[in-house]
């Protein structure tokens, strides 16, 4: 039920589930003692009302629109038009572009990276886990991949959500992010093919 308010505060209810305890120190009074099991999350509704604020932008030609380094925009456009002519889809978002592909999850698509207009990229290590659909995608949880995602971008190896340093992305990492969402998607698609696309 908070998952449900906090997706949604006018239909949802929030609600507390609290184990009561009665405890005694040495012989002292007994004493109530509650603990909660179950609670509103406050910052998650928070940030759900930011995302549903958050408009994506309408068109590819509005995202290309952010880029002020033509290296980075010719990148960016390498990498999303080789994701699709592979034939994997993308989405739009306020100021980014997710590639996405077919895999275990309630609507049988999930994340693979996302860019943006300053050459940043994210990479989502916590979803590759199942942090969001419950299904974790075994070859990308390895330390191996871990250590070869961080010395592709350049990371500590402790991020979840992580993202690449401003012009990350440009001519000579284009064909190395291709080759890595390829990568995802193709564990993605073994995965899909041993988990029911229902489970969420």
């Amino acid at each position: 039920m908070n998952e449900l308010a906090e997706h949604d505060p006018e239909r949802g209810i929030s609600i507390w589930l609290v184990v009561a305890q009665a405890v005694q120190i040495e012989g002292s009074r007994w004493a109530p003692l509650f603990v909660a099991v179950v609670e509103p999350n406050a910052f998650t509704a928070t940030v759900e009302k930011v995302k549903q604020a958050e408009t994506p932008l309408p068109t590819l030609d509005e995202f290309w629109g952010l880029f002020d380094s033509d290296e980075i925009l010719k990148a960016a456009q390498h990498v999303v038009t080789a994701w699709e002519t592979a034939g994997y889809r993308r989405r739009l978002g306020p100021n980014h572009v997710v590639l996405e592909a077919p895999g275990p999850s309630k609507n049988g698509i999930r994340t693979v990276i996302a860019l943006y207009g300053d050459g940043r990229v994210l990479v989502p290590f916590g979803s590759y886990a199942g942090q969001n659909s419950g299904i974790p995608i075994e070859p990308l949880t390895t330390a191996a991949f871990r250590a070869s995602a961080d010395a592709l971008f350049g990371f500590l190896g402790s991020e979840r959500q992580a993202r690449t340093a401003p012009g990350w992305l440009n001519a000579g990492t284009a064909d190395a992010l291709i080759d890595f969402s390829v990568k995802v998607a193709s564990a993605y698609a073994a995965a899909f093919a041993e988990v029911p696309a229902t489970q969420d």
